[in-house]
């Protein structure tokens, strides 16, 4: 047992299909590998079959860490949870499962139980040392050191899985003098027009769109180019006559 503890699931393994769960009894974050799979030995200690039982205990979260082209992204399962690994409860599963085999095939993902219970702790010991008086070298005491230290990680998960994620950040590509420069943000692009150096006649490209366009079309940037509100009317000055 550690802090972070390492091996191989203790469950049973049904035909093809993997038992997913921690039976650790102390820790705080445990990796799950298929069973007689070593640390960092293939690739295979990663390897999730489809279709799959996972098993997550009530105090539990298991966490799915999957590598994607576009980044790495990630799915979590709080407890008690049993069920099979599907696209219903992992909808990102349908892009990432292999099509061959009737989409049994392997797919590689982290698998990550992480100890919600109220106090966890674990224990800890340093082996003899001397200690000495900087007064008296020759005369070292030898000194051990035993412990536990004490982590609750319950509430701190769960304020991370009740935040949002932050807002997605909307950027373009801009065409100066013939040349693609950016990617600019809503802020910078704002900055840019103030200073005379974005315009509606400006060309814009974002992801998604199928070609370069005037910044006076994009419905999303109009906002940028409105003419600035009058200022109010000081007191005591007269209401400029209707037309």
């Amino acid at each position: 047992m550690g802090l972070f503890g390492l091996g191989t699931a203790k469950g049973k393994s049904g035909g093809i299909m993997n038992v997913i769960r921690c039976d650790e009894p102390e820790y705080l974050v445990w990796k799950w590998r298929p069973e007689g799979q070593g640390a960092n030995s293939t690739s295979r200690e990663n390897s999730i079959r489809y279709g799959s039982s996972l098993r997550v205990k009530d105090g539990e979260v298991a966490v799915f860490v999957y590598k994607q082209k576009d980044g790495t992204m990630q799915d979590f399962i709080v407890g008690p949870y049993d069920d099979t690994i599907k696209t219903a409860n992992f909808p990102i599963l349908s892009s990432i499962v292999g099509l061959a085999f009737g989409g049994e095939s392997p797919f590689q993902a982290e698998i990550y139980f992480i100890n919600l219970q109220g106090n966890n702790q674990v224990k800890f010991a340093i082996p003899y040392f001397d200690v000495a008086d900087p007064r008296l070298p020759d005369f070292p005491v030898p000194v051990a050191v035993r412990g536990a230290i004490t982590f609750n990680m319950g509430q701190q998960m769960q304020n991370a899985m009740n935040t949002p994620p932050p807002m997605p950040t909307v950027q373009y590509m801009i065409a100066v003098n013939g040349q693609q420069t950016g990617p600019y943000n809503m802020q910078q692009l704002q900055q840019m027009v103030q200073m005379g150096q974005f315009t509606p006649q400006t060309y814009v490209w974002k992801q998604g769109m199928t070609q370069w366009e005037l910044a006076g079309n994009v419905q999303e940037l109009a906002s940028l180019f409105a003419a600035p509100a009058p200022p109010p009317v000081p007191g005591g000055m007269p209401t400029p006559p209707m037309p």
